[in-house]
């Protein structure tokens, strides 16, 4: 969902994204009297198992409860001003989608022509700046993937504003010991939510991680294509899903660029 310019960033989607809801309520209490999630700094939430709240989830509903952000009362995880105040709408490379001059909206940034991204183009919902990064950081590292749903949501409704062809729907792996670590795949859970919203296939067994990297979150850009170089492989299932296909590849932050790059060409080899 994300891309990172300096000091910007985006919650990125390459070409499409999603996620389900897992069957989990959220209860929304800070013992500092936080009067918002973003206050302090951390994540005012505990989740834990409740029937009839994973029953209502897996029917579509969301129960009232406080917008993520403001929290003011509603149905909606994030309210309809905060979305308008904290997403406001800019210019972006129409290839690899960090924000540029409106002179240049729908063209190609000098960042695309030397050397060119291997993939076709990347559509980001929103830059990876407060008050998203709080919310992002809490549903790749938190623990909490229940944020997938309403941070999909944003990322099918940039899809939706640019629609390009899309046959299937593919999250970018993560290696065995991150998903042990995490206990799952941010990425997949984007992937199956949008997909299901954009009524597109998704699968997760088509690419998978070959090799795990040191944290590139601290590397620059020659650094980094270094570090991910021949990471991914396409399994012998992928290979045929794939072969003659557009396909959309989701990440949850889009930063340089050289993990979609070396994803998109483990595609390529099919």
């Amino acid at each position: 969902m994300g891309t990172k310019e300096g000091a910007k960033a985006s919650h990125a989607l390459q070409r499409v994204m999603g996620s389900r809801l897992s069957a989990q309520y959220i209860e929304t209490t800070c013992p500092q009297g936080c009067q918002g999630h973003l206050a302090h700094g951390h994540p005012a939430v505990r989740a834990g198992r409740a029937p009839a709240a994973a029953a209502m989830l897996r029917l579509g509903f969301r129960p009232p409860g406080p917008c993520l952000l403001c929290r003011r009362w509603q149905s909606h995880a994030l309210c309809g001003p905060c979305l308008q105040r904290w997403r406001p709408s800019v210019p972006r490379c129409h290839r690899c989608a960090p924000p540029q001059a409106p002179a240049r909206t729908g063209q190609d940034c000098p960042h695309c022509e030397d050397p060119s991204p291997e993939f076709d183009r990347a559509i980001v919902a929103l830059d990876y700046v407060p008050p998203w990064r709080h919310l992002i950081t809490q549903f790749k590292f938190g623990q909490w993937p229940t944020l997938g749903a309403p941070l999909s949501a944003m990322l099918v409704q940039a899809v939706r504003q640019r629609p390009h062809p899309v046959d299937l729907v593919l999250p970018v792996p993560v290696s065995a010991e991150r998903l042990r670590e995490r206990g799952y795949n941010q990425a997949w859970v984007l992937a199956r939510h949008a997909a299901r919203a954009l009524r597109l296939p998704a699968q997760a067994d088509v690419l998978v991680r070959v090799t795990q990297h040191q944290r590139l979150k601290d590397l620059d850009l020659a650094e980094r294509r270094r570090a991910i170089r021949g990471a991914f492989s396409l399994t012998a299932r992928g290979a045929q899903a794939v072969a003659g296909r557009h396909v959309a590849l989701v990440d949850d932050v889009l930063t340089t660029g050289a993990t979609l790059d070396e994803a998109s060409l483990a595609l390529r080899e099919a």
